[in-house]
């Protein structure tokens, strides 16, 4: 039995139908998408062709995660996933406006070194880094390592955290331009349509994904006195989960479809103009 029919067998999808089809058109809609790039040669693909692949492949399996979580009631879970879909979708913007898909790409490297290092420092006898395999796989990422350190390093010599700025300034960046647009509005000092979603979507999603008190009404009830403290599955923040999710993914396409100059579905492409204000 494949995910789709997983998901179909559920009496939380039987009540929210339209919903999850719709999602899994739009899942069908990207892998076909998708299809129209295979045997295209490494020397036609740039830096953002590579790095939006990897986004749009993660996302994919991402909301096939985001499906199954809500049909068997664990929809707080998947909200957690809604802000990862979110996150994605606002730093593709932000590579493509700013061209930073090398920088991106090349951040990887000292991502992954940096968690080997601690790896080995907290585990010095683990099994596998005695392996041939793991040294050379090693000496290669060192040597590659070499090669892109210096575009990371601050003033003082270290190595900065991130390949750019943090997430809540990139919504700041790309809502310049939506303040640009609406100059003419009577009320320019009002937070952007961008900014807005930004903090509705964090402080929302946040509740699910930090040790929240706000979270407290999601698994706590008061049934005649008594508190009663529930884990079992619920329609709970499903259909939220599910509006949500299904725009962000279909804006994610969007954005991958952009960078290979491709003609966007009608069911993404319908859902990928969704205005930020009803998300």
């Amino acid at each position: 039995m494949n995910r789709s029919d997983l998901i179909r067998e559920t009496a939380i999808y039987k009540k929210y139908k339209h919903l999850f089809d719709e999602i899994l058109i739009l899942l069908e809609e990207s892998r076909s998408l998708k299809k129209e790039s295979i045997g295209m040669q490494l020397k036609e693909l740039s830096h953002q062709h590579i790095a939006f692949s990897v986004i749009l492949v993660r996302c994919q399996k991402l909301m096939y995660s985001v499906l199954i979580l809500c049909s068997v009631g664990h929809g707080e879970d998947a909200a957690v996933l809604v802000r990862i879909l979110y996150e994605n979708w606002i730093q593709m913007r932000f590579i493509r406006k700013n061209d930073l898909a090398k920088k991106f790409i090349d951040y990887s490297l000292i991502a992954q070194k940096n968690y080997l290092d601690i790896l080995e420092q907290s585990f010095p006898d683990m099994p596998n880094s005695k392996t041939q395999e793991y040294r050379d796989n090693k000496s290669k990422l060192d040597e590659n390592y070499k090669n892109v350190v210096d575009q990371f390093l601050d003033n003082k010599g270290k190595v900065k955290k991130q390949w750019s700025i943090s997430l809540k300034d990139m919504a700041i960046n790309l809502a310049k331009d939506e303040k640009i647009e609406t100059d003419k509005r009577e009320d320019k000092k009002k937070p952007s349509k961008e900014e807005l979603l930004y903090e509705r979507i964090m402080r929302h999603l946040s509740t699910f994904i930090h040790c929240d008190s706000r979270g407290l009404n999601n698994f706590v009830f008061d049934n005649a006195n008594t508190i009663i403290f529930d884990s079992r599955p619920s329609e709970k923040e499903v259909d939220h989960v599910l509006i949500r999710s299904k725009a962000f993914f279909s804006k994610i396409n969007a954005e991958w479809a952009i960078t290979y100059n491709f003609s966007l579905p009608e069911t993404i492409l319908k859902n990928s103009v969704v205005e930020s204000q009803d998300l």
